[in-house]
């Protein structure tokens, strides 16, 4: 009968056993409590955006059976000031884009060239540049050039370059020993 009482000893629980469970249920009672404070946290900025969200508006428009005619068309301009505000700086970013799609970098080259860097532009992807170089001393001459034979430059000439402006053209940069 006694070693039937210390085999049941085994099951009892040891206090170090007491202390872990009860250490891991405080450490959940804890995530959960960090997690709601988490929570009323967004819920109490949520309510403070719309507070000044609200506020703002309230300011802006008054009741209209109160309001009088000059309020309203004071609100009407600013409403459109703002607009015409936002639309201008679209536009001024869409242009500053497109100026950006068409890049173009002029540099000295080694000591007898000028050269001009094409960035070309596909699909919301650069690919790869194309290069002129011309000689310093006679920017009408185009020494090396990179450009495709599909590109129409005799075109493109007539139509980007003033009357007087013609174009010598030397060699490609595949012909360039160098």
């Amino acid at each position: 009968m006694s070693d039937n009482i210390e085999e049941d000893d085994t099951f009892l629980r040891t206090e170090p056993d007491n202390l872990k469970e009860q250490i891991k249920l405080l450490e959940e009672r804890l995530s959960r409590a960090t997690e709601k404070q988490r929570k009323l946290k967004k819920e109490l900025l949520e309510e403070d955006i719309s507070y000044l969200v609200t506020s703002n508006l309230t300011n802006v428009f008054t009741d209209p059976t109160v309001a009088t005619k000059t309020e309203f068309s004071s609100a009407k301009q600013e409403i459109f000031r703002q607009m015409r505000e936002s639309v201008k700086a679209s536009c001024i970013h869409e242009m500053i884009s497109y100026h950006r799609l068409s890049g173009r970098t002029m540099y000295h080259f080694k000591k007898h060239h000028i050269g001009v860097r094409l960035e070309t532009f596909y699909k919301n992807r650069y690919k790869e540049p194309y290069y002129i170089l011309f000689l310093k001393n006679n920017l009408k001459e185009v020494d090396i050039d990179t450009i495709p034979a599909f590109i129409p430059k005799k075109k493109l000439e007539k139509k980007f370059l003033p009357d007087n402006f013609e174009v010598k053209k030397k060699r490609k940069m595949s012909e360039n020993s160098d």
